[in-house]
């Protein structure tokens, strides 16, 4: 089995997680700032190198009612770069109160969300990964 990676995409940092080799366990890393769109790329592109990444999954922000609002519209394009860019399979897996549960665990490790704030958009996308692979084991 090869690796899987998780992006959370913020306004101001993706959250990146990945998995083991064995999709068994996952692990945030340090998120992406985003500078530019094709620096972004790049640096997506050379996780996957890294990771031996074969699959990336991308947390979609659908509203309860289930409609795919222009965030999700955003996203989508996103997914589109993504795949382009690194010939990998990209997968859009519904992020619903993901970053709520990432901000729950760090005040619960008794974090200053202010002062790690860019960990939240890794933690969700841990949260993210963790959703898809319980869903695929």
């Amino acid at each position: 089995m090869t690796r899987i990676l998780a992006l959370d995409w913020g306004t101001r940092h993706i959250g990146v997680a990945v998995s083991d080799e064995l999709q068994i366990s996952t692990r945030p890393l340090a998120p992406l700032s985003e500078t530019t769109p094709e620096a972004f790329l790049e640096d997506v592109s050379s996780l996957c190198r890294d990771f031996n990444v074969q699959t990336i999954i991308i947390g979609l922000p659908v509203s309860l009612s289930r409609e795919i609002g222009p965030q999700a519209q955003k996203v989508q394009e996103f997914a589109r770069s993504v795949e382009t860019k690194t010939g990998l399979e990209v997968i859009l897996w519904d992020e619903t109160y993901t970053s709520q549960t990432a901000e729950t665990s760090m005040k619960e490790a008794g974090k200053n969300l202010r002062k790690h704030r860019s960990e939240v958009n890794s933690l969700a996308a841990q949260v993210i990964l963790d959703s898809y692979l319980s869903e695929h084991s």
